[in-house]
């Protein structure tokens, strides 16, 4: 059985496919904070892939928690 190569962006609501061993697309990475984006180079460079699977789990997590759709929610009082 072959491998995907290919799955969706971790974030809500982006559906952007991104290679099997990315988590995020180019334009939800370019909207993580530098230190979040830091911390899954470094992980990646010393090849501790849990590390970084974690981190970006928790990355995706935080650009949802701030996306634009989340701010309107919480403006409107729907979160």
């Amino acid at each position: 059985m072959a491998r995907r190569r290919h799955q969706l962006c971790a974030v809500r609501g982006c559906g952007t496919a991104v290679e099997a061993w990315q988590h995020l697309c180019g334009r939800c990475w370019r909207l993580l904070p530098a230190d979040q984006r830091a911390a899954i180079v470094a992980a990646r460079q010393e090849r501790a892939f849990h590390i970084v699977s974690r981190l970006a789990i928790r990355a995706a997590d935080w650009l949802n928690a701030h996306s634009p759709q989340a701010e309107a929610a919480r403006r409107q009082g729907e979160a």
